[in-house]
């Protein structure tokens, strides 16, 4: 069974806010979500918190998880510090920090509680160890937190990050007691991403796990994103998978590909995918639709999006699970590799759209 140990905010308990909603989504016949209140959470410790957090965990190993909010996902950090290394199922932050803005220690009792949290040094290296499937939620209003913060954990914890609008601290004080967004990734970092599904003609039928969706014959289709990128130059970006993807690990691939999570638009999972893969910053004018393309095998219904960015490769951050390599191809190259084994496998109704379009949106 996957256990998710989830860690409230200062000030907080186990009932606030979003966590009993969280914990009812997540809860089934293979996850349980263990939820429990931290001693002194007025003037939180960091010895006692996470001794706490020690005396719940009963075993660390690859069906082990955790979601954090605020000071909770220090205490998370500052507890696998403790730990001997070995590889756990994944992490949730939630509005996580390692500085705060003067909002947040106004009083003296809140900066005085603070220091310890601010000050006292994180080995993110040894974190970095237990998991590659680290993930962060911040807010754009955030008034504790900055949204330099999401620069901080995704370059010492290479975590996949993502910001809400207006969500405040993402707390109860800011009336948030259910998140999508909070859903989505929790259910990507076990392995259960929620679709919308569709019929073919593109009538929605509600939303399905990724496991149901990607079973044999499921009845229904789902829609990815499919994002091809160009520069001035009329060269093509093109990525080569992680070893570690389930599916054609080590072939080349195009440089951005995702699905389209429950309560997103193609758009925002064309946004979001570009950022998580490539660390591309990008927002909705940047990208050409091209078309809707629809694969029968796997039964998707494929959003086609072209990028028009002139980008040093060296610039770029990958998500290490998902992409080993990038590079630049002349037309003609990527021609011939696009039509090779090491390319992933297209029906060539849709490499010849592909190279349509590229040609047709050269300088």
């Amino acid at each position: 069974m996957k256990k998710i140990y989830l860690v409230h905010c200062w000030d907080g308990t186990s009932n606030d806010g979003w966590y009993p909603w969280i914990e009812k989504q997540l809860n089934g016949d293979n996850v349980k979500v263990i939820k429990f209140n931290m001693p002194n959470t007025a003037n939180p410790n960091i010895d006692e918190w996470v001794s706490t957090l020690n005396s719940k965990v009963d075993v660390l190993n690859e069906d082990t998880y955790f979601i954090g909010h605020s000071i909770g996902c220090q205490t998370i950090m500052r507890y696998l510090e403790t730990k001997e290394v070995c590889k756990i199922g994944g992490i949730l932050f939630v509005a996580p920090w390692l500085d705060l803005l003067p909002e947040a220690v106004a009083d003296e009792e809140s900066y005085n509680t603070a220091q310890p949290w601010l000050n006292t040094p994180i080995n993110f290296d040894k974190i970095k160890q237990f998991s590659n499937n680290i993930n962060c939620i911040f807010s754009s209003d955030d008034y504790f937190v900055s949204l330099e913060q999401e620069k901080e954990f995704k370059d010492k914890l290479n975590a996949n990050t993502c910001v809400v609008e207006n969500k405040g601290h993402i707390s109860q004080e800011d009336d948030v007691f259910e998140l999508q967004e909070i859903l989505n990734l929790s259910k990507k970092m076990i392995g259960e991403e929620i679709f919308d599904i569709y019929t073919r003609e593109g009538l929605h039928l509600g939303t399905k796990e990724k496991s149901v969706c990607h079973s044999k014959n499921p009845g229904f289709y789902h829609k990815p994103v499919w994002i091809w990128i160009i520069n001035n130059k009329n060269e093509i970006l093109v990525q080569k998978r992680s070893h570690l993807k389930k599916n054609h690990p080590n072939e080349w691939d195009m440089p951005s590909a995702g699905h389209v999570i429950a309560g997103e638009t193609s758009i925002q999972g064309a946004i979001r995918e570009t950022y998580e893969e490539l660390g591309i910053k990008t927002t909705e004018f940047d990208y050409k639709f091209i078309c809707e393309y629809i694969a029968d095998k796997s039964s998707e219904i494929a959003q086609v999006y072209l990028l028009k960015l002139d980008i040093d490769i060296s610039d770029l951050v990958l998500q290490e699970e998902e992409v080993s390599e990038v590079k630049w191809l002349t037309y003609e190259e990527f021609k011939k590799l696009f039509y090779s084994k090491e390319f992933v496998p297209f029906d060539n109704e849709y490499r010849e759209l592909v190279l349509e379009m590229l040609k047709e949106n050269f300088n």
